[in-house]
């Protein structure tokens, strides 16, 4: 599995991301208000080291993944993925439009997906539980 690492989002450049260590890959738009409410959760658990996460936004417009971004003060590498070529990849196990919406990537391989906000750190966490020989 891949991630659309060619549209970088934010004052540093996001580095193509190591998928085979654990990696929750949260996609997301500036629009979406619950998207907004997980950002900085996503972002203190992705700083704290407890899970690497990565953003893929869908916005058509850079300037509004870019704004949102600076905005919240996140800080996890995201880029741009107004195409869903992400989602696209996950034939059917999350909704094209429903956001936001996350897969948990170890080894390259998605092992799970949640759609919907996620509301705390352990329910973030619980996706650990679907990593093989964890």
């Amino acid at each position: 599995m891949t991630l659309p690492t060619d549209a970088p989002l934010g004052a540093a450049p996001a580095t193509a991301s190591d998928l085979d260590e654990p990696t929750l890959v949260n996609v997301w738009a500036s629009s979406c208000g619950p998207c907004r409410e997980e950002m900085p959760l996503l972002d203190r658990i992705d700083a704290a080291g407890d899970l690497q996460v990565v953003g893929l936004s869908r916005d058509v417009s850079t300037d509004d993944g870019e704004d949102l971004i600076a905005d919240l003060g996140v800080a996890f590498d995201s880029w741009q993925d107004a195409d869903l070529s992400f989602l696209r990849s996950l034939d059917g196990r999350a909704s094209l439009v429903w956001l936001p919406a996350s897969a948990m990537v170890a080894d390259g391989e998605v092992v799970a997906v949640h759609v919907g906000p996620f509301h705390s750190r352990a329910e973030v966490l619980e996706g650990l539980d679907h990593v093989p020989g964890r």
